[in-house]
């Protein structure tokens, strides 16, 4: 047999886990989509039990034993990693003088690099 014991269950929620908009739950339901998909190929009889209990062990220890802090953490270096790439192509080089305008007219000077952005007020 190949899956569907649980209607690919999995499946659907692989698909629509975007739609959380929020990077720790997406990631906590693509988890949970792996576990379903392993719980459903083992009633399936499409793998055995020792892959499944794997697959809970790994999906506890890292949502029921992890610090949070250190996941949100590496959320927050990954937005920021991805802001300064993209920063970085728009602008085309590896370091650039930028002034922003806000709205009331005041400036704001950076310099921004592959290493970092220096505010210099």
């Amino acid at each position: 047999m190949s899956g569907g014991s649980m209607n690919y269950l999995y499946s659907q929620l692989e698909d629509k886990s975007y739609m959380l908009e929020d990077r720790e739950l997406i990631e906590f339901a693509e988890d949970f989509a792996q576990l379903l998909h392993d719980c459903e190929w083992y009633h399936s009889g499409d793998t055995d039990r020792e892959r499944y209990l794997k697959t809970v062990k790994e999906f506890k220890d890292k949502w029921f034993k992890s610090d949070r802090n250190e996941r949100l953490a590496r959320y927050i270096n990954e937005i920021y990693d991805n802001a300064k790439r993209e920063c970085l192509e728009l602008i085309g080089g590896e370091t650039q003088n930028v002034t922003l305008v806000d709205e009331y007219g005041y400036e704001k000077h950076l310099t921004i690099s592959s290493d970092r952005a220096d505010d210099s007020g």
